[in-house]
């Protein structure tokens, strides 16, 4: 039986939102895909590929559709590796969200994807390779480099089930500070859904 995050323990009446989050990882040449949002929420920063899931769709398919319509990317469904589960949560406030955010993170390599020329700029995200040792921390949402050392590692060659990783984020109001947070290594990424 699941023990249900905290998180959801705490607040099981509040509800629910379903997003996806896609990292693209080169490893030959140690670098991670970011894209800068340009519109809508999380503008201003960089981040991956992602969003909410249309009916009827799964994460996996919601993964592949997101990352080609934010970057131009297509990969095949069975390329995206499920890595984490992450789930935030926003204390009230005018620009905070009601739901908890429920996303399911993936990781997938660059040799996957099908034409890596058509990478392009897209209305909301400007892609654009960093070294994965220096990513734009300051630059991101302050939670990201608190799980950020889980992902490199479950990105591994050698990553197995037991790499994969449940997040969970309380932020303030202002959707900078990060009040409480915790990682669990070993949890199955799809435990929760």
């Amino acid at each position: 039986m699941t023990t249900l995050p905290a998180m959801l323990a705490e607040q099981p009446t509040k509800p629910v939102k379903k997003f996806t989050l896609v990292l693209v990882h080169d490893a030959g040449k140690n670098r991670v895909l970011l894209g800068y949002k340009k519109r809508g929420f999380g503008m201003g920063l960089w981040n991956g590929f992602g969003g909410k899931l249309e009916p009827g769709e799964s994460f996996t398919e919601a993964a592949a559709r997101e990352l080609h319509e934010e970057s131009g990317l297509q990969v095949p469904l069975d390329a995206l590796h499920r890595i984490a589960t992450l789930l935030f949560d926003f204390a009230p406030g005018p620009e905070s969200p009601d739901p908890i955010f429920h996303v399911a993170l993936f990781s997938v390599a660059w040799s996957a994807v099908v034409d890596p020329n058509a990478m392009v700029e897209s209305d909301e995200m400007a892609p654009q390779w960093w070294p994965a040792d220096a990513v734009p921390f300051g630059r991101m949402w302050p939670d990201d480099k608190l799980w950020w050392p889980y992902f490199m590692r479950a990105c591994s060659l050698t990553s197995t089930e037991s790499d994969q990783f449940l997040a969970q984020v309380w932020f303030a109001a202002d959707q900078k500070t990060v009040l409480r947070w915790s990682v669990d290594a070993g949890s199955a990424a799809t435990e929760l859904d």
